[in-house]
């Protein structure tokens, strides 16, 4: 690749960015559902045919965006886990808990990305063309490397799980591994969407602080997976 070459795919990747980056802010805003692509176009001034030469509809986009962030998740779990692998493996749970939190308040366009997703990922997903161009190749790769990355997250909950049920810290009548890791994902999900929801009505309400209602669910949970000494 010459350097105008290497320029142009610079600023085709650049581009590709921005779109994105635009796209998930105003699915942060408006809801995943009030998003065109015509909406995704006025807001970077392009045409809407330039935005179907980068996507294959606002699905791919969503799928793109939520492919990122969930990447961004999975580096933060690796950092967490490597940061507590000192510690018993009920630490490292709840740690992964406290990250996952932490990830939705520091980058809450990201996190809606990956629930925007999951919500929608059984609406109108499947590619059935019988002739599949570039984009729709490229849609089927994202859409496996994402479904890859969630599965790999299960896994690294699921590891730290089956390290403290063989060491002690975890009872080991909870079941499969993989099973608890999404029930546990479930319920730390449930904490972060109440919060967002009636921090500002129902725990304003009997003045609880989002760090206080966060803590007590996080210890809630850890106290439901500890082996009693």
């Amino acid at each position: 690749m010459n350097k105008l070459e290497q320029r142009r795919q610079e600023e085709r990747e650049e581009r590709r960015s921005a779109i994105l980056a635009t796209a998930q802010e105003l699915f942060y805003n408006h809801g995943v559902r009030n998003v065109t692509i015509g909406q995704v176009a006025d807001s970077l001034r392009l045409s809407r045919s330039l935005i179907y030469t980068y996507f294959k509809d606002l699905n791919h986009i969503l799928c793109s965006a939520a492919f990122n962030a969930l990447s961004l998740l999975h580096e933060s779990f690796q950092e967490t886990l490597k940061a507590s692998a000192s510690g018993s493996g009920v630490e490292g749970v709840s740690a992964l808990g406290r990250t996952y939190i932490e990830f939705a308040f520091q980058h809450p366009e990201q996190y809606q990305s990956i629930q925007d997703f999951q919500g929608f990922s059984r609406e109108g997903l499947s590619l059935n063309s019988p002739t599949e161009s570039a984009l729709d190749q490229q849609f089927k790769a994202e859409l496996q490397g994402l479904n890859h990355l969630s599965h790999q997250i299960n896994v690294l909950i699921a590891d730290e799980l089956s390290r403290g049920i063989k060491e002690g810290s975890i009872r080991s009548d909870l079941g499969d591994p993989l099973s608890v890791a999404l029930s546990l994902w479930a319920q730390t999900s449930g904490l972060i969407q109440f919060c967002l929801l009636l921090e500002h009505s129902m725990l304003a309400q009997y003045q609880i602080s989002r760090t206080e209602f966060l803590e007590n669910g996080i210890r809630l949970i850890q106290q439901s997976i500890i082996k009693a000494p």
